[in-house]
């Protein structure tokens, strides 16, 4: 999976890369701390540099997009009556999007993630007697 990195020792240089290894310290920051493998134009392989990767923003999104598809899910319900599918809240977020430009900011495939993380708690609420799902906070899983 590519993502953007940011180079330790030098604030100003940003990179596509991948993730070849997770150091498992986190800084004060909440960032993580990795190895990763680096290709840009400007720079060829960088193999082992260590880089900050801004994950608390992605998962933040995440949660956000979340919470506000079971909100939604919740009250078209009690509303209209109306259960919803990953179709619908699939155009739902496509309108959190024009409502809020930084979800943009996160690659399509962690809020895909989010909606189907959702669908399957519903899922398992239905059809195996799980609890209802609950609203994500940053103490809670993704």
């Amino acid at each position: 999976m590519w993502i953007k990195i940011q180079s330790f020792n030098n604030n100003d240089a940003k990179f596509n890369g991948v993730i070849s290894e997770i150091n498992p310290l986190v800084d004060k920051n909440g960032l993580i701390k990795v190895k990763a493998r680096i290709t840009s134009q400007d720079t060829g392989l960088l193999d082992g540099m260590n880089v900050k990767i801004y994950i608390n923003k992605l998962l933040g999104t995440s949660r956000f997009v979340y919470n506000q598809c079971l909100n939604y899910k919740i009250t078209e319900y009690k509303t209209n009556n109306k259960c919803t599918n990953i179709s619908d809240t699939n155009n739902y977020v496509k309108e959190l999007k024009l409502e809020h430009e930084w979800i943009k900011e996160s690659h399509s495939k962690v809020l895909q993630q989010s909606l189907m993380n959702l669908e399957m708690a519903y899922k398992n609420f239905f059809k195996e007697h799980r609890g209802f799902p609950n609203f994500k906070s940053k103490n809670s899983q993704i």
